[in-house]
């Protein structure tokens, strides 16, 4: 329930939207924005309180009663709490509550932020044989995700553009789930920070 907290956090607050659209673009801006009163409140969403600290880390209160964290081992303190997760589990499209899926409709000119300014790299030749064939050539942006996602041997080319791939469950059965529900379960997976991370 933390996490469905953190979304109505998001829905609601256009400044966090925007700071969240700029990091996902350009992860150096994540020092920017990192004191952030509604950034820190959004990340600590998604925290696991009852996990203990990671090694090296301890909790503390400041004069106003506000939690920090302390991590010995690089001598900084912040007010982002450690214990949020670095994978995220898989969403069965199928299982998403359509509110989950509903969204705002946008502004003129607005894109969807999430595949915006993501670059198609060029598909990798397959197996000998299929250059005979002729392909049909999607439209759509994410016709395009999908199809590039379809390539007989993508898992080699993600790994070797994104070796995390290669040890993340999560993401792989993210990636399956492109490929085989397609341009619904891209939509459903379109605000996923890790998938989208490995699309740019």
């Amino acid at each position: 329930m933390i996490a469905i907290d953190g979304l109505a956090l998001y829905n609601r607050n256009g400044s966090l939207k925007h700071m969240i659209s700029k990091i996902r673009r350009d992860m150096n801006m994540f020092e920017r924005y990192q004191h952030n009163r509604d950034l820190v409140a959004f990340i600590n969403h998604f925290a696991d309180p009852m996990r203990e600290l990671p090694r090296g880390w301890e909790t503390k209160f400041d004069r106003n009663g506000k939690q920090f964290f302390i991590d010995h081992t690089s001598k900084r303190t912040t007010f982002i709490d450690p214990r949020v997760p670095t994978e995220m589990p898989f969403l069965n499209p199928h299982k998403i509550n359509p509110w989950q899926l509903r969204r705002r409709s946008r502004s003129a000119g607005e894109q969807d932020l999430a595949f915006a300014n993501a670059p198609i790299p060029p598909p990798r030749p397959g197996p000998s044989g299929l250059s005979s064939r002729v392909l049909e050539v999607p439209t759509a942006y994410n016709d395009k995700v999908v199809a590039f996602l379809r390539q007989p041997n993508i898992m080699d080319i993600l790994r070797e553009r994104h070796p995390p791939v290669a040890s993340s469950h999560a993401l792989r059965d993210k990636v399956n789930a492109v490929r085989v529900e397609g341009t619904q379960a891209l939509q459903a997976l379109s605000h996923d920070i890790e998938l989208t991370i490995l699309l740019r």
